[in-house]
């Protein structure tokens, strides 16, 4: 495991590190004594021995990095320094070793070997995914005791962290985060599966050094290892948020649903609206859910599927605000965007989620990108997908199966006849002009077709039953 000369100050804090460290990274794979008169490489640090002038003092250096040791012995400090090599390669060592078969929660606590502290791995809908083992002085802690009892961040926890800038973004490093307890202090890294990101590894723990940003870096790599590894583990996971566990019909705690509401600001039966996200493949959606996650206090984001979508919670007026913020962000990235309409029991949020994607699949459709497309415009869209998925063809007038037949045995118009005239609520002047034909003629056919196929089109349930068949036609021929 190669170290930071961050990671040798923490290994040396007993000689009193000063540190002059700029850009500390971790590519130091050996130390050895410097000499003038040997190239140094890039992998390797260099103990020097201060001169007459600074006695008792010797100098770490790496690149135009460096810590001072208040230390007269350097071969102490060299046995030092290859001993930290040994710990944290045999601590890798072993954890790539036996890597495929422990749990998250195992992981974690090997991790909190080299990191001292409670660590918690959550998704993005601040569900905790796995922990480490709590002491049993941080058990005493009302909000750990929360965490672990609703399986969802302290709301102190998102609420303080939500607005950072780095909570989205894919940069490899570990981040401070201010924490409100005051009794802890945070680390967080963004951690991705393939080219999505999952969530945050983070931890609770009563310091933060340099060294530990660096150590994070590491540990976060090795977990994301894991997540590559258990694909299958890592999808339940991904499922395992409450909003995606009520999308897959799972069973869902009723204290866990009162919590996880609660950590929102909200009640379970408060009004809601779902919003179903495209984002055309030139954006990158990191800054574009970034960006969602700050409209406003009352809105959570999930993914489901690899879907984006965020749910907001709240009266009409917190949601209209939210609304005219969301338009300027979907034009400013060319972004699809459906809603459901307002439901107020969270478990018809499956319901919603299909209304949402049917609003979104109609704006892609109708190249309605940069605009909100709510459901109630492309509310027969999924009436009609509901009726195909459950009868089908069987759903379809036969008429119309007749019209088309015969149209096609004696080179008439018959079909799209009665089409029009029904759009045209029996008008036959307008009916007539949008054929291009003769007001006699449309007479004339409409005569046939009455003959032909004796539908009573003078009962306001058939034409109905008769326009939603022509509908679902051209739905079942695309």
């Amino acid at each position: 495991m190669r170290l930071s000369l961050n990671i040798l100050a923490d290994w040396l804090s007993a000689y009193h590190p000063v540190k002059s460290i700029s850009s500390s990274d971790r590519s130091i794979c050996n130390v050895r004594l410097y000499s003038e008169c040997q190239k140094t490489t890039t992998h390797h640090a260099y103990l020097y021995e201060m001169d007459a002038q600074h006695p008792g003092g010797i100098m770490c250096m790496h690149k135009n990095d460096f810590i001072y040791l208040q230390s007269s012995d350097i071969n102490e400090v060299t046995n030092k320094i290859m001993e930290a090599f040994d710990f944290y390669n045999s601590w890798q060592d072993s954890l790539y070793a036996s890597l495929t078969s422990l749990t998250l929660p195992q992981l974690l606590e090997k991790i909190a070997k080299i990191l001292p502290g409670f660590i918690i791995v959550s998704d993005l809908s601040y569900y905790v995914a796995g922990t480490s083992k709590v002491s049993e002085k941080d058990a005493q802690n009302v909000r750990i005791q929360n965490m672990l009892e609703t399986h969802t961040l302290d709301i102190s926890h998102i609420s303080e962290t939500s607005g950072n800038p780095l909570l989205y973004c894919r940069s490899g490093h570990s981040y401070r985060c201010d924490l409100p307890f005051v009794e802890f202090q945070g680390i967080s890294y963004n951690l991705f599966l393939g080219d999505t990101q999952f969530g945050w590894i983070s931890i609770y723990t009563k310091k933060v050094t340099d060294g530990m940003l660096d150590l994070m870096d590491a540990a976060a790599e090795i977990v994301e290892h894991w997540m590559q590894l258990h694909d299958k583990a890592m999808e339940k996971l991904n499922m395992s948020g409450l909003f995606a566990d009520i999308l897959n019909g799972e069973a869902v705690d009723e204290n866990r649903l009162e919590a996880c509401f609660a950590v929102l600001g909200c009640h379970r039966l408060d009004p809601k609206k779902l919003y179903a996200f495209h984002l055309p493949p030139q954006y990158d959606a990191y800054p574009f859910i970034r960006k969602l996650n700050t409209l406003s206090a009352y809105i959570c984001s999930f993914i489901h599927q690899s879907r984006y979508f965020c749910i907001c919670i709240g009266e009409d007026q917190k949601r209209k605000a939210f609304e005219q913020r969301l338009t300027l962000v979907l034009g400013q990235y060319d972004c699809f965007c459906g809603s459901s309409p307002v439901f107020h029991d969270i478990f018809f949020l499956q319901q919603s989620a299909d209304m949402a994607e049917t609003a979104l699949q109609y704006a892609v459709s109708k190249k309605s990108s940069g605009i909100l497309t709510d459901f109630s415009v492309a509310g027969l869209t999924y009436l009609l997908n509901s009726l195909k998925n459950s009868v089908g063809a069987a759903a379809i007038h036969p008429a119309l199966f007749q019209l088309q037949e015969y149209d096609q045995n004696n080179g008439t118009d018959l079909f799209d006849t009665l089409k029009i005239y029904l759009q045209t609520e029996r008008n036959y002047a307008e009916a007539a002009r949008k054929l291009f034909i003769h007001r006699n003629s449309m007479l004339y056919r409409m005569q046939r077709i009455r003959e032909f196929t004796h539908l009573n089109l003078d009962d306001p349930s058939m034409r109905l039953y008769l326009l939603l068949s022509y509908e679902l036609f051209y739905t079942k021929t695309n």
